[in-house]
Formats: C-alpha cells, sequence, structure tokens
C-alpha cells in the first residue's frame, strides 16, 4: 500500500532528473557555442559619471546659476597605435627600420605602405630577426645593425601591426601561425586569405584598401570639423586642417613615448633623465636598448633627453622657489626658518629626497647621481665624490645640532663657506628682515632662484670627469658606452612591456569643450576613430547682467581650489589627526581636539 503511493512521487523525480540532465546536455555542450556567445555580451564596463549639481535661484525663482554637462575628447595612444591604421602603419615601418615613422608622411602613402607591410613572407621577417637584411619599398635595413634580441623584439612588433589588417577572430589566428610555419615563403596577406572561408588574396587587398580609404576620409572630415570648432572659438582658420590635426597627433604621440623613456631610463639607471645634461647622458650612456623598444633612433632619443631636461629645470627653478615661498608663511620663522630652508636647498639635490625631508639637511644623504654612481653604473670610483655644496658640512657651519641653523648659517649655505664675514652678515640680516613679519616671497624667490641655478651648474660640471672616466674605462673594454650597474638592466627588462601598456594606456585630455557636432562624430563612428573617444563633464554656469558680470557672485560663490599654502597646512593638520588618533590613550584635551 505504501509502495503504490511512493511509486508516482519516484517517477515524478526520475523524470524530473533525466528532464534537468537533458536540459544540461543541450546547454552546456550542444549549445555552448551559442550560451558561451551570449554570456560574451553581458560583460559589464564601468564609468566615472561627473557630479551633477542643483540650479541656485533667487527669492523671485529665477535661476542664478546652474551646472552645464559638457564634453571633453581623450587620446589613448594604446588603443591608436594598435587599433587605428594610421598608428598600425606607422609603427609598424617604425619597428622594422628602428626610427620614428611620422604620422603625416604615414597619411600621405597609407595604402601603398600597407600593401608593402602585408606583402611580407614570414620567412623574411625572421631573417630579419636574425638580423638579415630586410628591403622593403625600396628602402633597405642593413644586416647586423643591432643584437638579435632587439631584432625580435622589432619582428614581433611589426608582425602584429600587420596582422591587424586581416580581420582574424581567435581560432582564424591560430590557423594563420600554424599556416606560417608550413609556407613561409608566401606573403602573410595570401596566407591570411587561406585561413578566412571564401575569400582571396584580392578581396581581401580590396577590404584592406576600402578600410584605409575610409579612414583618410574619417580623419580629414575630424580635421575640418576640430577647425570649425577653433573658428567658433575666435581662432584663425588654418591654411591645412588634416596637416595640423596630424601634427597634433603627433605631438601627443611623442609626449606619451617621452613619459614611456623618462619611466624606463629611472627604472634602470636611477635617476631621472632630466636630471643631468643631455650632452653628458646622450654621449656617456648606452640607450640602445630604449631606442629598440620604442623604435628610435639616436636623434629622436636626443630630442627626449631635451625635452625631460627642459622640463626638469623648469620644476627645479619654478616650484622649489614656489613651495618654499608656501611653507615659510605657514611655518614658525624665528624658530623654524634657516633650517626650513636650508633643508629645502639640500633636499633638490639630494639622492633620496624623502630621507632629506624626514632626517633633516644634516643627515640627507649624498647628493644626487654624483654621490650614487657606484649604486648605479657599471666601474668604480676612484676616491669619494667632491664636496659640491655647503649643507654637506654642518660642522663647518657651526650648526650640528638640529635646530641650531641661524640667519647667518644660512648666509654662509648660500654664499660658500670661504664668504666673507661682511658678507655673511649682511646677507643674514637681508634674511631676517625678509622674514620678520610677512614673508617677503619676492626676496625668497630670487635668492632660492640663484642658489638653485649655481647648485646645479656645480653638479653637471662635477659630473663630466666623474662619466669621463667611466666612459674611457668602458671603452678600454671594447664597450663604447656605460651601461647600467649589474642586475638593473635586467629588472627593467621584466618591466618594460608593463611600463609600455601603462604609460600607452593612459588617456590625456586633446580637446576641451568640443563642439556638439564633434561629439557627435566621435561618438556615432567611435570605430572608425580608434584612440579618441568622449568623455562627459560639468561646468558651472552662472546668469550675468548686460555688462558681462556675475548676478549675485558673493551670494552664488563657486568651488574653489586649494592654494599650495592652504594643502601645506591641510597636510599638518592631518598629520596631526593621524597621530592623534593612532595613540592608544588621549587625555579629555586630546579627544576634544580630535573631535573638533
Amino acid at each position: 500500500m505504501a509502495g503504490r503511493r511512493i511509486l508516482p512521487l519516484m517517477l515524478v523525480v526520475l523524470v524530473g532528473t533525466v528532464l534537468l540532465l537533458g536540459r544540461l546536455y543541450q546547454v552546456q555542450i550542444a549549445e555552448a557555442s551559442v550560451w558561451t556567445s551570449q554570456a560574451a555580451t553581458l560583460v559589464r564596463s564601468g564609468a566615472v559619471r561627473p557630479y551633477q549639481r542643483g540650479a541656485i535661484r533667487d527669492a523671485r525663482g529665477r535661476e542664478l546659476a546652474h551646472d552645464e554637462r559638457i564634453y571633453r575628447v581623450m587620446f589613448n595612444y594604446r588603443a591608436f597605435r594598435r587599433e587605428h591604421p594610421l598608428g598600425a602603419v606607422a609603427h609598424a615601418r617604425t619597428a622594422l627600420f628602428g626610427e620614428p615613422e611620422p604620422l603625416e608622411r604615414t597619411f600621405a602613402n597609407l595604402v601603398g605602405w600597407t600593401r608593402e607591410l602585408c606583402g611580407l613572407t614570414p620567412a623574411q621577417l625572421e631573417q630579419f630577426a636574425d638580423g638579415g637584411e630586410l628591403v622593403l619599398g625600396g628602402r633597405t635595413v642593413p644586416a647586423g645593425d643591432v643584437e638579435n634580441e632587439a631584432r625580435r623584439l622589432r619582428r614581433s612588433d611589426a608582425r602584429f601591426y600587420i596582422v591587424q589588417f586581416f580581420g582574424l577572430d581567435r581560432q582564424d589566428a591560430k590557423e594563420f601561425a600554424k599556416t606560417c610555419k608550413e609556407h613561409p615563403d608566401v606573403p602573410l596577406v595570401e596566407l591570411a586569405a587561406r585561413v578566412r572561408d571564401n575569400l582571396t588574396r584580392e578581396k581581401l587587398e580590396a577590404r584592406i584598401d576600402e578600410r584605409l580609404e575610409r579612414a583618410r576620409g574619417d580623419l580629414q572630415q575630424l580635421a575640418l570639423q576640430l577647425e570649425l570648432d577653433e573658428v567658433a572659438r575666435g581662432a584663425e582658420p588654418a591654411a591645412d586642417p588634416l596637416a595640423q590635426l596630424l601634427t597634433r597627433l603627433e605631438e601627443w604621440r611623442a609626449s606619451v613615448e617621452d613619459d614611456t623613456a623618462s619611466d624606463l631610463f629611472e627604472e634602470v639607471f636611477g635617476f631621472a633623465p632630466g636630471r643631468v645634461e643631455p650632452t653628458l647622458v646622450h654621449g656617456s650612456l648606452d640607450l640602445r636598448w630604449i631606442e629598440a623598444l620604442l623604435g628610435w633612433n639616436s636623434a629622436r632619443s636626443w630630442l627626449w633627453l631635451e625635452r625631460a631636461r627642459a622640463t626638469w629645470k623648469a620644476n627645479l627653478f619654478e616650484r622649489v622657489p614656489e613651495r618654499l615661498v608656501a611653507e615659510l608663511r605657514v611655518a614658525r620663522l624665528e624658530i623654524d626658518g634657516p633650517e626650513l630652508v636650508i633643508g629645502r636647498w639640500a633636499t633638490a639635490f639630494a639622492a633620496d629626497p624623502e630621507r632629506a625631508l624626514l632626517r633633516g639637511w644634516r643627515e640627507s644623504g649624498e647628493v644626487a647621481v654624483l654621490g650614487e654612481l657606484d649604486e648605479l653604473l657599471e666601474g668604480q670610483s676612484e676616491g669619494p665624490p667632491p664636496q659640491l655644496f655647503a649643507w654637506q658640512d654642518p660642522r663647518a657651519l657651526e650648526a650640528e645640532d638640529e635646530g641650531s641653523a641661524s640667519w647667518a648659517t644660512l648666509a654662509r649655505v648660500e654664499l660658500g663657506l670661504d664668504a666673507e664675514p661682511e658678507d655673511v652678515a649682511e646677507l643674514a640680516a637681508s634674511w631676517s628682515e625678509a622674514l620678520a613679519e610677512r614673508v617677503d616671497g619676492k626676496f625668497v624667490r630670487e635668492h632660492t632662484l640663484a642658489l638653485l641655478a649655481r647648485c646645479d651648474h656645480d653638479l653637471q660640471v662635477a659630473l663630466e670627469p666623474a662619466f669621463a672616466a667611466r666612459v674611457a674605462a668602458a671603452q678600454r673594454e671594447g664597450r663604447p658606452r656605460l651601461s647600467a650597474a649589474e642586475g638593473r638592466l635586467d629588472r627593467a627588462a621584466e618591466r618594460a612591456r608593463y611600463v609600455l601598456k601603462d604609460r600607452g594606456s593612459r588617456e590625456k585630455v586633446v580637446v576641451r569643450e568640443p563642439s556638439y557636432a564633434t561629439v557627435l562624430l566621435l561618438s556615432r563612428h567611435a570605430d572608425s576613430f580608434a584612440g579618441l573617444r568622449v568623455e562627459e563633464s560639468s561646468e558651472r554656469v552662472v546668469r550675468r547682467d548686460e555688462r558681462g558680470l556675475a548676478i549675485a557672485r558673493g551670494l552664488v560663490g563657486s568651488v574653489g581650489q586649494l592654494d599650495l599654502g592652504e594643502r601645506l597646512v591641510e597636510g599638518e593638520l592631518r598629520r596631526e589627526f593621524d597621530e592623534l588618533r593612532a595613540r592608544s590613550q588621549r587625555d579629555e584635551a586630546e579627544e576634544n581636539q580630535l573631535r573638533y
């Protein structure tokens, strides 16, 4: 009796199990490709949405201020060189010839050069990778111009850019790689046509040509639209809008490559390339590995070093004096003034700026580059580095104890240890007067700038014989230039690809507040403008009277940015807050201070 009651339930469970197993087989095996493609479409991406503030109205309901949506055009260098035909062809030729291929010249020869690249055979690329000669469109890469490791890297880069034109999916790419090994003497474009169903070489070349012509037309249209935007803002019309756009693309490309090279250089040699004069760096250090990674020649690396040096000097001579003035305005001048000024001067030339800031100028350590050559470059120094700056000898300054520096100490640091007592006394009085009640910003800037310029010059002069001695030793061993100390280049090689990817993926704002027509063009045809995208932002718009002045400006206000002095005060308050919060026990006064 009981069995009869359970039997229907068992049948239901059994039928359900069979149906479930059948459905699992259908979904996971029979329809696996269908559901895999469906899952791929469910991938979500995040985006930062700009804040939207509410409108401000007066008592009668009239709007005084509101937020308005604006847009910015962003440039992604990595996407441009990998996905846009112009970037791909330029970088493929750069990789093969070992020198930058200008975008303007690439644009003029886009179709012909692409056909030449696609007409290369796997055997030709392998011969190039092994150090052999390569002939491409009337130009020849001579055999054995660089070591094979660099050649193999350049071959891989060139092949990657070329294959982008064939439109291969993942399965086709695997078959293409296999076909290249089996038929090394057949052009790449023909091998790609073979792995794609019902497609001949002629049809594939026609599709590539069509894509290239479309890319040329899209860039011309974008150039005209950007030119209209500039004219609408009051600029003079350009003689050749397309040439102007290509020049801007070249500048954006150069900016990213320069940043990448600087990161790689500092990773290997341990100091920023702008710290030392370009003539000394370019003539003494082996930069072929950077040139190979970026497809540069010697002239391009020299241009990068000049830009890096100009940027470094601008930061040194502009930011350091301004920051010092801001710090003095929030410091206790009679107690901290001399110590603070000497400390910031020493930090600007310290090999380890963080240590100089934490421990003070008396323990600022070695001078940048000069005091750490044995750690950074191959070879050994013949003796200790010379003492360049007065702050390196606290005993001679009679200021060995922390907090003991006076205005006279500061004057001796600025004038030098051999300065006349009368000159020291006069300058000390000037410093004391300049910082007596209110900080005389002009005085501080002028004296700091003069000292920084003199110290930087002295450092460059001292580095010349130090580098020359090491270069001479390297040349006696058959090496024309200096390499980094053992192990540093290996560590950089491991991070090189990461740095290239990271720097190339950082977006730059290249057009602020483009017109609606430009936004529409780049948004609706995003596939045609790889590397360029539109980002949404917001801007506060206030109501103005007939004279162009903001109505009720004092009441409406604005969102201001902290100046340097306010940032320094904020940083000091933050440090005090963190210190109080970290204490295990606090008295009532400290609790109130922490709370308020």
